[in-house]
């Protein structure tokens, strides 16, 4: 599916991870990096709802525990935020500790917030994807429905559209070879 370049002003990720980020880059649709693109999304809704409220009190410290340790080429220690459910599998290298990473991983996402939410709040239309993998349940029609019009109420001026995304367990699609 070809989505036409100029019938959006901003298209950005709201996760689930990094492929829907790495999607809109492919289709040449997306330029800078916003604040869901490489992060874990608890799901659609709230990924609108943290977006609604300006990601306000979404990477708090206090609230950032270790979830996972990733070794090998990665080197991460992924942190899950347990009041939002939002994953930071690629910010806090191994190699440095949390107090001493945090400050710099917090500016970084506090640049990515600033600059979607200007680009956002400028455009006239908006195209909103999240690519759900089947390590999660499918989001209900009702859930999508309140994901797109919690996007709608925070941006009045733009025509919003959410595209959404679930690779069904055990279904892949074949890979076209590149010449």
């Amino acid at each position: 599916m070809e989505i036409e370049r100029t019938r959006y002003d901003l298209a950005f990720s709201m996760g689930f991870s990094c492929g829907a980020t790495f999607a809109l880059r492919e289709a040449g649709l997306q330029f800078a990096s916003y604040p869901l693109d490489w992060v874990g999304s608890p799901g659609v809704v709230a990924s609108a709802k943290a977006i609604a409220a300006d990601f306000s009190g979404w990477l708090e410290k206090e609230d950032l525990r270790l979830h996972d340790v990733r070794r090998g080429a990665l080197n991460r220690h992924v942190y899950l935020n347990t009041r939002t459910g939002f994953g930071f599998p690629h910010d806090f290298s191994s190699f440095v500790g949390f107090d001493e990473a945090y400050p710099e991983v917090r500016a970084k996402y506090d640049r990515r917030i600033a600059r979607f939410l200007q680009a956002a709040g400028e455009a006239k239309r908006l195209l909103a994807v999240y690519v759900e993998y089947p390590v999660k349940r499918r989001a209900s029609d009702a859930e999508l429905d309140e994901a797109r019009r919690t996007l709608a109420a925070r941006f009045p001026q733009a025509a919003v559209d959410l595209l959404y995304f679930y690779e069904e367990p055990g279904v892949r699609e074949p890979h076209a070879e590149r010449p």
